[in-house]
């Protein structure tokens, strides 16, 4: 290898270490409009949405667990039984056998109304920039 190579591989490297600094510090090119003028939209702030109101319904179910449980070793330590439910339920369906015990229409209305509210959040109000004197 030839000194001239050496310094030919170590351009061209250093114009592919220049190039991928320069794809990192820039912006994102911004996605083409779409029909309309809109610009097209990847779905982030319903992704967001979709997130909150998953969290939402599996915070109201585990509560629901853990409310009914707690009625339930109430009723059994009452009638002397030596078993217990755990916090932590055996199985899938132990749980979804003490969270259906007091779920009813209003629990399904209740929670159809707080995951539309985390769906419809609006985003924070921008306020005008105030006019140059």
């Amino acid at each position: 290898m030839s000194v001239q190579d050496d310094r030919d591989r170590q351009a061209r490297e250093i114009e592919n270490l220049r190039a991928v600094y320069q794809s990192l510090t820039q912006p994102a090119p911004r996605p083409a409009p779409a029909a309309g003028g809109a610009p097209a939209k990847s779905g982030g702030a319903a992704g967001r949405r979709s997130a909150w109101g998953a969290v939402i319904a599996a915070s109201f179910f585990a509560a629901s667990y853990l409310v009914n449980m707690t009625f339930l070793n109430q009723e059994l330590v009452r009638r002397g039984e030596t078993w217990r439910l755990g916090v932590v339920p055996a199985s899938f369906g132990q749980f979804l056998s003490v969270v259906s015990l007091g779920f009813g229409l209003m629990d399904l209305v209740f929670l159809a109304i707080v995951v539309y509210q985390a769906w419809s959040i609006p985003r924070p109000l921008k306020l005008p920039a105030p006019a140059a004197p």
